[in-house]
């Protein structure tokens, strides 16, 4: 991005500067000892350096701050004149009201700044005046909200989240080397296989057909093909007199003569299709093809829109996901397929196409590799308290197996299921992790491919070997309707407004046993109260390791002020899920592979299970 206007305030005052001054202020930006008041002043300082300025200052962004506050914020944003309108009482214009309609468009930075230089100016000088007046009113917020040991949530912020802002900028600094010529043949395999699929899905359907459209693809399955619905919608109906279809759920009657014989429409959504897929090849067709279609437009072009530098720089975000996991963008290296993406797989729905191997470290460096195994589960098992996965951490035993035998009743012993029943244990094991998350008995059934009954068993089967996660579901909930809040582990705090309205209204109640919307947003609310206390705990471990890593003090981390792998060079790239990608010199790849690993075990003294990682250093992401 290219610096147009550089606004700044003491917090009385504020101005607003032309780009090309930026050299004027460089001295004042790579001071130490300034602390810079923005919103996504992470994003800020990466278009300053990409300018040669390197902001060296403290970042406080008050997006993070409002986030760290109520990452559920009643008003829907946490943007900044989303914010000063509710503290400041402030109605900021959007950007786009500065100037009428640009050729049909709406006004671009250039057409203000040769056109409209003083409104462009007033706008952007309050970005900068903003924020200097949200931090107190914010900080005033944090502060009123014990952390640990006597501190505040204002003390967390400047001892977590904004060091964190900090290492997250440093590894868009860096980037990561992608193989371009890899890049390249991958493309080709992945375009003519979607090419394929898309002709055989073409010839089941005996015509052209949209692969986007549900109406298209519920006529070529439950028509044409025949197979029996198991999903329907309850928004649209279908007339069972005249055919017509109708979205209105209001009485539910035919708009041409009023026949009130209307039926639910079959959804061929994803879990309809998981239910398909047992019985019908064409199911997984189109499976495969989604999948493979996702990589042709989003996935490969994202990562071929590299730097002059033949790097990629993921655009990380805090606070991508309200349980405090990252999210990143531009590209989403979230979505870069696990381990598992082998070419050479012999089933060819789950066959890969080697992403990882386009990755690679530069010139006389290695990649370090760290993946913390099992840590949800792990997560769960702590807060849980459950027996039996505390048992298996501890002995070392297959806890998915454990789940396959509880779930399906399978026979033989339990050593032999990875062996005998691999399908199984790989559905047990999503189901386990469905469930861990809020899930039904719905959600069973779809993934075992079983009815309601038989997936209502098979859940009551599975709490009575892990009774713990059931008592901890149940803890959760009530805990998130009395308090209306939850905290991490480290103690981020995270709200449930309407779970705590529906517990204290008896009105709520009785309408939770008629109304299906109500129960809906309860159920919403409830799954993601589950998911929290093991993703946000999972966040707050691995976060905590990276500030490690780079060098930051974490009191409550045994290597607390650790400088072994700065001192060495090493650096952080990705995140990616509980996977740790950094670079070192070639020469001290092994030690600084060892320390890695000191880091992200037992990251957090106190768990009731072990936290372990699995560390590989080689040239490539993929292991060995």
């Amino acid at each position: 991005a290219r610096c147009a206007v550089v606004s700044l305030s003491d917090g009385t005052d504020s101005w607003a500067f032309d780009g090309r001054l930026l050299g004027v202020f460089r001295p004042l930006f790579e001071r130490a000892d300034v602390r810079w008041f923005g919103v996504n002043l992470k994003f800020d300082a990466a278009v300053l350096w990409n300018h040669g300025v390197d902001v060296r200052g403290r970042l406080c962004d008050v997006n993070v701050m409002s986030k760290l506050r109520n990452v559920v914020d009643p008003f829907g944003s946490h943007g900044l004149k989303a914010l000063a309108k509710r503290f400041l009482g402030v109605e900021r214009p959007p950007f786009r009201a500065l100037a009428k309609m640009e050729r049909g468009r709406n006004p671009t930075t250039e057409f203000l700044l040769r056109e409209h230089p003083l409104k462009f100016a007033e706008y952007a000088r309050h970005d900068a005046l903003d924020p200097m007046r949200l931090y107190d009113l914010l900080a005033a917020d944090l502060s009123a909200v014990p952390w640990a040991g006597g501190k505040t949530l204002l003390d967390m912020f400047w001892e977590f989240e904004e060091p964190f802002t900090r290492t997250l900028l440093a590894m868009e600094r860096r980037g990561v080397l992608i193989d371009q010529a890899r890049l390249a043949e991958i493309k080709v395999k992945v375009d003519t296989e979607c090419e394929q699929l898309e002709d055989e899905l073409e010839r089941i359907a005996g015509r052209g057909i949209n692969t986007r459209s549900p109406d298209q693809l519920a006529a070529l399955f439950y028509d044409k093909l025949a197979y029996t619905p198991t999903r329907f919608s309850d928004k649209k109906f279908r007339c069972g007199v005249c055919g017509k279809v109708c979205t209105k759920r209001t009485g539910r009657r035919c708009l041409v003569h009023g026949a009130t014989d209307m039926r639910q429409m079959p959804l061929l959504d994803k879990f309809a299709l998981e239910d398909l897929a047992e019985m019908a090849p064409e199911a997984k067709t189109l499976q495969r093809f989604r999948k493979v279609d996702q990589y042709r437009k989003s996935f490969v072009p994202q990562l071929g829109k590299m730097c002059n530098d033949g790097k990629i720089r993921p655009s990380w975000k805090v606070y991508g996901a309200r349980s405090g996991r990252l999210a990143c963008s531009a590209p989403n290296a979230m979505a870069i397929p696990s381990r598992a993406d082998d070419p050479q797989d012999r089933d060819p729905a789950r066959r890969g196409f080697g992403f990882r191997s386009l990755f690679l470290p530069d010139p006389g460096k290695t990649f370090i590799v760290a993946d913390a195994a099992n840590i949800e589960l792990r997560m769960a098992a702590h807060l849980s308290g459950d027996p039996a996965m505390l048992a298996a951490f501890r002995d070392g035993t297959d806890l998915h197996a454990d789940a396959a035998v509880a779930l399906l009743g399978l026979t033989c012993a339990m050593k032999d299921v990875k062996r005998l029943h691999p399908k199984e244990r790989e559905k047990a094991k999503t189901c386990m992790f469905a469930m861990l998350y809020g899930a039904g008995p719905p959600r069973v059934a779809a993934v075992l491919g079983c009815d309601r009954d038989a997936a209502r068993a098979a859940v009551d089967a599975f709490y009575r070997r892990f009774p713990g996660l059931k008592a901890y579901k149940d803890v959760t909930e009530e805990r998130a309707g009395t308090h209306g809040v939850i905290r991490s582990l480290l103690g981020r705090p995270h709200h449930f407004p309407f779970m705590h309205r529906v517990a204290r209204s008896p009105t709520l109640q009785e309408r939770m046993r008629t109304d299906k919307d109500v129960r809906l947003k309860y159920g919403a609310e409830l799954r993601e109260a589950i998911n929290f206390g093991c993703q946000g705990g999972t966040a707050d471990l691995v976060q905590s390791c990276m500030l490690v890593a780079e060098g930051h003090p974490v009191p409550w981390h045994p290597l607390n002020g650790d400088m072994r792998l700065r001192d060495m060079g090493a650096e952080q790239l990705l995140q990616v899920h509980d996977e740790l990608v950094l670079e070192v010199d070639e020469a001290a790849g092994e030690e600084a592979g060892r320390i890695v690993k000191e880091i992200m075990t037992d990251p957090l003294p106190g768990l009731r299970v072990a936290v372990e990682a699995e560390v590989h250093v080689g040239k490539g992401w993929a292991k060995g």
